[in-house]
């Protein structure tokens, strides 16, 4: 897993963030726009961003699994 290092703090991509908790990326990028997850948007790129620490564990259980959308 590469994490992105911006002024010390390190932030995971949809993909990396979506594999961490076990869930698409298309599935994490819905739920990120609908404010369900707290994220980070690269105002010169526009890519999100998430911190693992704001990734819990039981965000698993909240956002439907791979295959069930």
């Amino acid at each position: 897993m590469s994490m992105h290092n911006t002024q010390e703090t390190e932030y995971l991509t949809v993909r990396e963030a979506a594999a961490l908790i076990g869930v698409t990326p298309g599935t994490l990028r819905k739920n990120a726009n609908k404010r369900k997850v707290r994220h980070f948007r690269d105002s010169l790129n526009g890519r999100l961003y998430f911190l693992p620490e704001d990734l819990p564990k039981g965000l698993v259980e909240v956002l439907p699994k791979r295959g069930s959308e």
